[in-house]
C-alpha cells in the first residue's frame, strides 16, 4: 500500500508502505482530504462510487459528508474549535476510487482534551452533531479486504507516532479493524456488531405490497383518513420540494419533531433537532439535495394548519425515511402513519423498489416487512498510556454528563407542562 500525502491535498508525515496485500492486488493508494475545497473536487468521483454500491446509504452520499462538515466543522465549531477533515480515499493502481471513508479528527492545544480520530454522523448520540445511524464508509465491492488492510495500515502508523488517544469508527461488517487482535499490543480495544438499516422490498405493483401487508394494515391504509373526515377535519397532503421552500419546511418540521419528542403518548422519542445549527445542517442537505430532485419534506395539512410532517430523501430506485413530528393534539389519527402510507405508495408508482426506513427495527418497521441489512462494527481504540487514558475517562464522563443530563432537561421540562396542562384542563 501506498501514502502519499502532502499539505495540499492530503496531510504530511506519512510514508510510503509496501505491503503483501499490495504485491497480491497490485496496491492501494491511501490519500488523506483534509480541506473542503479539496472534498469538493471529489465530489463528482465519490458520487460515481457511490452509484456502484447496492442499497449504499444517502448518508454516505457526497452530498451528506460535504453538509455535515459545512455545518458543523472547524469553522462553525460545532464539532469542536480544533477539528480538522480527515476523509480517506483509496485508490487502485489505475488511480480509480475505489473506497471513501469519511472522518475527522482533533487536535485540541487544551492539554486535557482528548485527540481523537472518529467517523463523520454518528457513534451514540455523543454531541449534537452526531447525526445518522446510518453507514457512511463506501468500498466498492470486491475491494473491502484490501481497503480494510490498507486503512488499518494507515491508522496504526500514525497512531504509533502519538498521533491520537483514541479511535472511534464505523465500518462495515466485511472491513473489521482489529481482526487479527494486533491492535491490543498498544492500545485498548473494545469492538461489537451494530444492526444495519431496515429495508422494505417492494413487488412490482402496490396491490400486491397491501396484499402482503396483515389484515390490520390493511384495515389501517383507510381507516386514519376517514377518521379525520369524520370528526369533520378538512386535511391534505402537500409536498414540499422546490429548494427555495424546503428550508421553511425544515423549520416546521423541526417545531413538530420537539413536538413529539415532548409528547406525553405512545412510545417515547428523542428530540434530534434541538439546536439551531442541526436545523441548518438539514435544510442545507435537503435543499442541495432537492435541486437534483432527490429530496423533499411531506406535510399533513389540518384545517389549514400543518400538523405533521416527514422528511425523504434517496436515489432512484431506493427512498429514505428521514425525521419526522407531529402535533401532539393529533396523536390518535396517526399522522405520520397517513404520511408514510401516501408517499409509499406514491414512489412505488414512480418505479421505487425499495425503502430505507433506517436502523434499529421496531414494531412500526415490521408492520411494513421490513427486514435488517448487512451489519456494521464499531470499534473503540484508545492508546494503553495514561495521559491517553486521563483524557479519555474526561472525555466520556463529559459527554454523558451532557447527554443524559443536559440534553434531557428541555424534553423532560416539555413533558412536564404538557402533563400539567392536561391535569388543569
Amino acid at each position: 500500500m501506498f501514502f502519499y500525502l502532502s499539505n495540499a491535498m492530503i496531510r504530511s508525515n506519512a510514508t510510503s508502505i509496501r505491503s503483501e496485500a499490495t504485491e497480491r492486488a497490485g496496491g492501494l493508494y491511501c490519500e488523506v482530504v483534509s480541506s473542503l475545497i479539496d472534498l469538493q473536487i471529489l465530489v463528482h468521483e465519490w458520487e460515481s462510487l457511490f452509484l456502484e454500491i447496492p442499497n449504499a446509504s444517502m448518508c454516505a452520499h457526497p452530498e451528506w459528508t460535504v453538509s455535515w462538515w459545512t455545518s458543523f466543522g472547524h469553522e462553525h465549531m460545532g464539532a469542536g474549535e480544533d477539528t480538522q477533515l480527515y476523509v480517506l480515499t483509496f485508490r487502485n493502481v489505475d488511480r480509480e476510487l475505489v473506497g471513501v471513508v469519511p472522518l475527522y479528527e482533533d487536535q485540541p492545544k487544551n492539554a486535557i482534551r482528548i485527540r481523537r480520530l472518529r467517523s463523520i454522523g454518528y457513534l451514540g448520540r455523543e454531541r449534537a452533531y452526531d447525526m445518522t445511524e446510518e453507514p457512511t464508509v463506501l468500498v466498492r465491492p470486491g475491494f473491502e479486504a484490501l481497503v480494510s488492510k490498507c486503512l488499518q495500515k494507515f491508522l496504526k502508523q500514525e497512531s504509533k507516532k502519538g498521533r491520537w488517544d483514541f479511535i472511534a469508527l464505523i465500518n462495515a461488517i466485511e472491513m473489521p479493524l482489529n481482526e487479527d487482535g494486533s491492535w491490543q499490543k498498544w492500545a485498548f480495544v473494545r469492538s461489537g456488531l451494530r444492526s444495519g438499516s431496515d429495508f422494505v422490498d417492494l413487488p412490482e405493483t402496490w396491490s400486491e405490497y397491501r396484499k402482503r401487508l396483515s389484515k390490520s394494515m390493511r384495515e389501517n391504509l383507510p381507516y386514519y383518513p376517514r377518521l379525520l373526515n369524520r370528526d369533520g377535519h378538512n386535511w391534505t397532503l402537500r409536498t414540499v420540494e422546490h429548494p427555495t421552500e424546503i428550508r421553511g419546511a425544515v423549520e416546521r418540521l423541526a417545531g413538530l419533531h420537539q413536538s413529539r419528542a415532548e409528547s406525553c403518548r405512545g412510545r417515547q422519542h428523542s428530540n434530534h433537532l434541538h439546536t439551531d445549527i442541526q436545523i441548518k445542517f438539514l435544510s442545507d442537505l435537503l435543499s442541495s439535495l432537492a435541486e437534483q430532485g432527490r429530496a423533499f419534506v411531506t406535510e399533513l395539512v389540518v384545517d389549514d394548519r400543518v400538523i405533521a410532517s416527514q422528511a425523504f430523501y434517496g436515489m432512484p430506485g431506493m427512498l429514505t425515511v428521514s425525521y419526522s413530528g407531529f402535533d401532539e393534539a393529533f396523536y390518535k389519527y396517526s399522522p405520520i402513519f397517513i404520511i408514510s402510507a401516501s408517499v409509499f405508495q406514491d414512489a412505488q408508482v414512480k418505479g421505487v423498489r425499495k425503502l430505507n426506513l433506517l436502523r434499529n427495527i421496531a414494531p412500526w418497521k415490521t408492520r411494513w416487512l421490513a427486514h435488517t441489512g448487512d451489519s456494521m462494527t464499531r470499534t473503540y481504540l484508545v492508546r494503553k498510556r495514561p495521559i491517553s487514558i486521563l483524557r479519555y475517562l474526561w472525555h466520556t464522563g463529559c459527554i454523558g454528563f451532557e447527554r443524559d443530563v443536559i440534553r434531557r432537561i428541555p424534553v423532560l421540562v416539555g413533558r412536564l407542562k404538557r402533563s400539567m396542562k392536561k391535569a388543569g384542563n
